[in-house]
C-alpha cells in the first residue's frame, strides 16, 4: 500500500492527490502497526486527501491525520466513501483506491461509478 502511495504523488496531476484506503485484512497481529505505517507513510509524502474504510482502516486515517494530512476522514463503508469521493473529487485529481482484495474496495470504484463522476477525474 505505501508502493501505491508513492506512486499516487509521482503520477502528474492537475489538482488534488486523493487516497481512498481500505482495510488490509491479512496483516494479523501487525495489522495496527500496518495500518499506522500507511498513515503515516500518506502524510509524509503530502497526499491532499485520505479516506480510509472501516474499522481498521480508521487507524490510517488517525496516523494520517496526526502526521499533517488536513484532510483525513474514517467511513464506516465502500458506499460512504464513495458519497464523499463524489463531494471532494473535482477534474484533475488523482485518486488511488486500494485495499485488501476482501476489503472490497472495487465497490467505492462501482458506486463512485453510478454517480457519474466529474469529467476529467481519472
Amino acid at each position: 500500500m505505501k508502493a501505491a502511495l508513492r506512486t499516487l504523488v509521482e503520477l502528474d496531476a492537475e489538482g488534488k492527490r486523493i487516497a481512498v484506503l481500505g482495510e488490509m485484512l491479512e496483516l494479523g497481529k501487525e495489522s495496527e502497526r500496518g495500518h499506522r505505517e500507511v498513515g503515516e507513510c500518506a502524510a509524509e509524502l503530502g497526499i491532499d486527501q485520505l479516506i480510509a474504510i472501516g474499522e481498521t482502516g480508521a487507524i490510517i486515517a488517525r496516523a494520517a491525520e496526526k502526521g499533517g494530512v488536513a484532510k483525513s476522514v474514517a467511513v464506516k463503508s465502500t458506499s460512504e466513501a464513495a458519497e464523499l469521493l463524489a463531494d471532494i473529487a473535482t477534474p484533475g485529481d488523482l485518486v488511488l483506491v486500494k485495499g485488501s482484495r476482501s476489503s472490497r474496495t472495487e465497490r467505492v470504484l462501482e458506486e463512485f461509478g453510478r454517480r457519474q463522476p466529474a469529467e476529467g477525474v481519472r
